[in-house]
């Protein structure tokens, strides 16, 4: 028979996440894994993307906040000075104080541990936690910005070895199944779906040793 076109996958909502065992990748962007009798795509850098965000909430949530040496100056409009005012205790439990040095200008005393390894960022994301409609949404939007950066990249080959560590660690995530932006990271087609788009009649019998195939 004529050859019908193929629906892709959708993203599958559950409340868990396999061990995957990494078999290969596809244009240097989607790792290929599986889990019993399901195959997997995986988006390497929405995956990334969520692990790094994890990392970054818990690093934000248990440490704590790391005082300036050299206090950095920082101008703010007078709208951010509004919000500012409404949302100093907020950002001051969040780890980020600020001080009045002048008309319009303040000092950056104190930052959540996570940001010292991005000085260059800290007044990008005073300014984007004051911009936001609430500061729950500024937050997260700020630490989703954090995780986007050094996320691994389209077109990046990854080993064996670091793919598989990066599909590990996605799942161990409190929520694998999507990045910070809500893109799915992974997308799942079962064994008995391959069988019928191949005209097959069912599954392929596959021997199994100590959980192995």
């Amino acid at each position: 028979p004529a050859p019908t076109p193929m629906a892709g996958p959708a993203p599958v909502q559950r409340a868990s996440f396999p061990r995957l065992r990494f078999v290969g990748t596809f244009r240097e962007l989607y790792l290929l894994a599986e889990a019993d009798d399901e195959l997997y795509v995986v988006d390497q850098h929405a995956a990334h993307e969520r692990i790094l965000y994890e990392e970054l909430s818990r690093r934000y949530r248990e440490e704590p906040p790391v005082e300036l040496e050299h206090p950095e100056l920082l101008n703010l409009s007078l709208g951010e000075e509004i919000a500012y005012q409404e949302r100093a205790e907020q950002l001051e439990a969040a780890g980020l104080v600020l001080e009045p040095f002048g008309p319009g200008r303040y000092r950056i005393r104190s930052i959540p541990a996570f940001l010292t390894a991005h000085p260059a960022l800290v007044a990008e994301v005073v300014k984007g936690t004051l911009a936001g409609h609430s500061f729950t949404e500024a937050w997260r939007t700020v630490l989703a910005r954090l995780a986007c950066l050094p996320a691994i990249k389209a077109g990046h080959p990854m080993a064996e070895a670091p793919a598989q560590a990066l599909l590990d660690a996605l799942a161990r995530c409190e929520m694998p199944w999507t990045c910070p932006h809500g893109r799915p990271t992974a997308l799942v087609m079962s064994e008995l779906e391959l069988a019928r788009r191949f005209g097959r009649r069912g599954v392929r019998a596959v021997e199994r040793v100590n959980g192995k195939r």
